[in-house]
């Protein structure tokens, strides 16, 4: 399958993106048809398994949803472009476990059984020195063979308010 005909689905399916009030859950979405499809309940469904696996630090777990060309784009810019590549680093991150990630749901929209997008608020927390990095981070979905699959990680620093 060309990825041109995915990306241009998944820039529409970003543009329509569906705001939601701080705190929202994908159970807390309002009825707007998308839920009534069993893709979208798919979908939320492998959203939670983002949510459990990196929360559990589960590399192998979180694998499973990452497709070949799942990129991550760093805060400081860099960027692990394919799946080896990415997943090598989630490897490595998840490895230590001295840390946790809170995750509130801030958009999604879900295109069909094509394309989604969710965008969290994000803060990393640290326990043993008690370092907290708010993040917000995008991740653009695609759905192959039956199964949603991350395709982009963006992670942006959101910068310290005085």
């Amino acid at each position: 399958m060309s990825r041109r005909p995915a990306l241009v689905a998944l820039g529409t399916a970003l543009t329509a993106a569906l705001a939601l009030p701080a705190g929202a859950s994908a159970a807390d979405l309002p009825d707007r048809g998308h839920r009534e499809t069993g893709c979208a309940r798919q979908f939320d469904q492998a959203v939670q398994r983002y949510l459990d696996t990196t929360a559990r630090h589960d590399a192998d777990g979180f694998g499973t949803l990452a497709h070949d060309g799942y990129t991550i784009v760093m805060p400081d810019a860099t960027v692990y472009a394919g799946k080896t590549d990415a997943m090598a680093f989630i490897r490595e991150f998840f490895a230590d476990t001295n840390w946790e990630q809170s995750f509130t749901l801030k958009q999604r929209v879900v295109s069909g059984c094509q394309t989604a997008f969710v965008l969290f608020d994000s803060v990393w927390h640290r326990p043993s020195d008690d370092y907290r990095s708010h993040l917000v981070i995008g991740l653009s979905w695609t759905r192959e063979h039956g199964a949603w699959q991350v395709v982009q990680d963006q992670n942006t620093k959101v910068p310290p308010t005085s």
